[in-house]
């Protein structure tokens, strides 16, 4: 019961008719509603569709200590790419009725994810830059650099590596390709089936 009151909000609406709720206090009742009876299985349809901010979070939250706590293993359907990667371990993309992938989430970023964007900024001007699997595009003057960097040429942090030897670094942002856009990307080159 405490688990209720922390992240559903119960006490809040729990004299209040049920006509009177709000689409977030129903999605509240209807999840406690579900795990009554300590399931070991939870199917969850679209949890926090049509949720504000605040909602969304403490659903997730609330999914994540259901799991961790109680072992409860939950099934998720949704289109919000920010619960699957906020919540799932493992991710099932189904096309027209077919399972194309069936994989954790790392693995599919790492499959499917062969870019990053990195920007620096420097202390001191940089003319130029060569790496290969890189490409670099100077912006203020060389003081502010993004690069695109080739995964399967080099991680990362070999870039993050190779480019401090030659440049003093005053700050660095490494931008991964969200699963949201790698969705995206297997879907429009029909790749969702392998």
């Amino acid at each position: 019961m405490a688990l209720f009151k922390e992240y559903l909000d119960l006490d809040s609406i729990w004299n209040q008719p049920v006509r009177q709720l709000s689409l977030g206090q129903r999605m509240r009742a209807e999840i406690a509603a579900a795990i009554l009876h300590n399931p070991k299985l939870l199917f969850l349809d679209e949890p926090t569709i049509g949720l504000d901010i605040v909602a969304k979070r403490q659903i997730r939250e609330f999914i994540l200590r259901l799991n961790r706590d109680y072992c409860t293993t939950v099934i998720l359907t949704s289109h919000d790419l920010r619960d699957i990667e906020e919540i799932c371990e493992r991710i099932i993309i189904i096309d027209k009725g077919v399972i194309g992938i069936d994989c954790s989430l790392s693995e599919l970023k790492q499959s499917y994810n062969q870019s990053a964007l990195v920007k620096i900024s420097l202390h001191v001007p940089m003319i130029e830059f060569e790496c290969e699997g890189v490409k670099g595009i100077k912006h203020a003057e060389g003081l502010e650099w993004s690069f695109a960097v080739d995964k399967n040429v080099m991680t990362t942090g070999q870039f993050v590596f190779e480019i401090s030897k030659v440049a003093k670094i005053a700050e660095i942002e490494i931008k991964e390709k969200p699963v949201e856009d790698i969705i995206h990307d297997i879907y429009e080159r029909g790749s969702a089936i392998v």
